[in-house]
């Protein structure tokens, strides 16, 4: 008895990369600004957290306000969540950063 062994053409998985983009980063404003102009929205206010698949950015969040915007011709439904994730790490140490430097300012101790 002899058997058959298939092997399965299988593309290699998907890179996803976050990264975070500031208002002064031209290529960025200009990569949430086509997201936007593909989702029919406003572009979100800068600073971003922008997710990249295999290299091209589908979907940026405003880490100021949380407006998300994502291409449509792309699967973002499991991205999107990820990059909101994302975003409140990044934001967390900023937000914590801010609270110990105003207490500072205010001569209280810094927590």
């Amino acid at each position: 008895m002899s058997y058959k062994r298939e092997v399965l053409d299988i593309d290699a998985p998907d890179e996803l990369t976050f990264r975070v983009a500031h208002e002064d980063d031209a290529l960025a404003r200009a990569d949430v600004a086509r997201l936007a102009a593909l989702d029919s929205a406003r572009a979100p206010a800068a600073p971003y957290v922008i997710a990249s698949l295999d290299g091209r950015p589908v979907a940026a969040r405003s880490m100021l306000t949380g407006d998300t915007v994502a291409d449509p011709f792309v699967r973002t439904a499991d991205i999107v969540p990820m990059l909101a994730m994302r975003a409140a790490q990044l934001h967390l140490p900023a937000r914590v950063a801010l609270v110990r430097a105003r207490r500072r300012r205010l001569g209280l101790r810094a927590t």
